[in-house]
């Protein structure tokens, strides 16, 4: 199965693999034809967030979604992570990835950096209805910390 992946941009790149079975596509960042394209670098400071730009747009196929997630090492660095990670099949304008900084730090984002993954998952669309009461279960409603430590 392939991915259609529409580059916006001169600068944009296709996302890559870390390794050949890496669950995760790479995004980089992508500053052309925004406000840090002269810079060629965007900041995000301490516990701030930002948005930014892929310069992609995907066409993910039916039956699927698109989640976007940290990198492991961004999120080493930043103590933080990425939000608003879900990319439906039929969105089909720039990936733009909102990136936290936990962090009391000022980070730096680079031109092509590696800022995120995008990681294709199945979906199942069901149809919402309203009923009565659920199927009972041994753990039934208790929530917070009630199967243990």
């Amino acid at each position: 199965m392939q991915l259609k992946i529409q580059l916006l941009n001169r600068k944009a790149q296709l996302p890559t693999r870390g390794s050949p079975n890496a669950a995760g596509l790479d995004l980089y960042a992508n500053f052309e034809g925004t406000e840090f394209q002269q810079l060629g670098y965007q900041d995000i400071k301490g516990n701030e967030r930002s948005s930014i730009r892929t310069g992609i747009a995907v066409e993910i196929p039916e039956g699927y979604f698109g989640w976007l997630a940290s990198r492991s090492g961004l999120a080493k660095k930043l103590g933080g992570n990425l939000l608003a990670g879900v990319i439906d099949n039929d969105y089909r304008g720039e990936i733009v990835v909102i990136m936290q900084n936990h962090s009391l730090e000022t980070f730096r984002i680079n031109q092509g950096d590696r800022i995120g993954q995008l990681v294709i998952i199945p979906c199942l669309i069901l149809e919402p209805i309203a009923v009565d009461e659920l199927s009972a279960t041994i753990r039934g409603a208790e929530g917070f910390g009630s199967t243990g430590t």
